[in-house]
């Protein structure tokens, strides 16, 4: 019996599969680059669009027990128009955290 090599289709991508295909965006990277779009692209109205951001909070302490605390961080969805989502950033002086993106809509529809 001869042996025939194996070989491996070029979808699968990577050594043996183990890398993405090469068109895989990560979320992050997708929202940085709707944002730009809309930052630049001057046939968009800005102001038709909002954006949802997860904001990490953190609660105020419970204590329990002899003494015990534990510090409570809770997520929330806040939803912000693109000038005032601008605004945040830039009067901190803080990077956008793009991971944080949930979606855009345009006129409450989810373009993203």
């Amino acid at each position: 019996m001869s042996s025939v090599p194996l070989s491996i289709p070029s979808s699968v991508g990577g050594a043996h599969g183990s890398s993405p295909p090469p068109s895989k965006q990560s979320p992050c990277t997708a929202a940085r680059k709707f944002f730009k779009r809309l930052q630049y692209d001057t046939g968009l109205d800005r102001t038709q669009f909002t954006i949802g951001l997860l904001e990490t909070r953190e609660q105020p302490e419970r204590k329990s027990g002899a003494e015990a605390w534990s510090l409570r961080i809770q997520s929330s969805l806040v939803e912000l128009s693109f000038p005032d989502f601008v605004a945040k950033f830039e009067t901190t002086g803080l990077d956008i955290p793009f991971h944080r993106i949930a979606f855009y809509k345009q006129n409450g529809l989810i373009v993203w």
